[in-house]
C-alpha cells in the first residue's frame, strides 16, 4: 500500500520506497530508490538517490548523487553533490559548492530557476514554449545562452561577466543563475 507518512533515519543501508506522501529522511552512506513521493525532506551525506517522481524535494546534504526522473519543485543546499533532473515542472532553487546540476527538460508552465554555485557547472534545457527572463553572473565562468535570447545587458570585465535578457514578450518564468569557477549552459 501507500504510506501516508514516513520518518526514517538510516546509515549504510539499501532502501526501496514504492510510494509515500510525506517523507522525512536522515541518511548517510546509503543507496535509496524511490518510485513516487509527494514530498521528501532529506538530510543526507554520502548518499545515492534514484527517484522516479516527486512533487516537492527539499535537501540539505553533502557528497550526494541524485537522479530524479520527474519533479514539480526542487530545493537543494549542498556541497560536493551532483543532481540530475530529467523533467522539471515548476521551480528549482539550488545552492551548491563543488558539483554539477543538469535539468534535461522543463514544462511549458515553468515559473523559476534560481541557481547559485561555486566550482559548479549548471546545464539546463528549457522547453521552447517557455517565455522567460534570465540573469546570469559568473566569475571565472563560461556562460552560454540560446541565440534567441534578447540581451538587455552584457558586461564582461576582467574575469567577471554579467548578462540579462529574455525570450518572448511578457516572460512568465524567471531564471537567475550565478557561479564562480564553473559554467552556465542554457538551451
Amino acid at each position: 500500500g501507500k504510506l501516508q507518512k514516513l520518518d526514517a533515519n538510516f546509515r549504510y543501508a539499501e532502501v526501496e520506497i514504492k510510494s509515500a506522501t510525506l517523507t522525512t529522511i536522515n541518511s548517510k552512506y546509503s543507496e535509496t530508490t524511490v518510485k513516487r513521493l509527494a514530498r521528501l525532506q532529506l538530510d543526507s551525506q554520502y548518499d545515492e538517490f534514484v527517484i522516479g517522481s516527486v512533487r516537492e524535494f527539499v535537501n540539505a546534504g553533502r557528497y550526494d548523487d541524485f537522479q530524479i526522473d520527474s519533479a514539480w519543485s526542487v530545493k537543494l543546499d549542498s556541497r560536493y553533490t551532483d543532481i540530475k533532473i530529467n523533467y522539471l515542472a515548476d521551480d528549482v532553487d539550488l545552492d551548491m559548492r563543488y558539483g554539477d546540476a543538469f535539468i534535461g527538460s522543463t514544462a511549458p508552465q515553468l515559473s523559476s530557476m534560481l541557481m547559485k554555485g561555486e566550482y559548479t557547472d549548471f546545464s539546463v534545457r528549457i522547453n521552447p514554449k517557455v517565455k522567460y527572463s534570465v540573469e546570469a553572473k559568473g566569475r571565472y565562468a563560461d556562460i552560454d545562452f540560446p541565440s534567441s535570447v534578447k540581451m538587455v545587458r552584457k558586461e564582461e570585465i576582467g574575469s567577471s561577466s554579467n548578462y540579462e535578457g529574455s525570450i518572448g514578450s511578457n516572460p512568465r518564468a524567471r531564471i537567475v543563475m550565478s557561479t564562480s569557477h564553473g559554467s552556465i549552459d542554457i538551451r
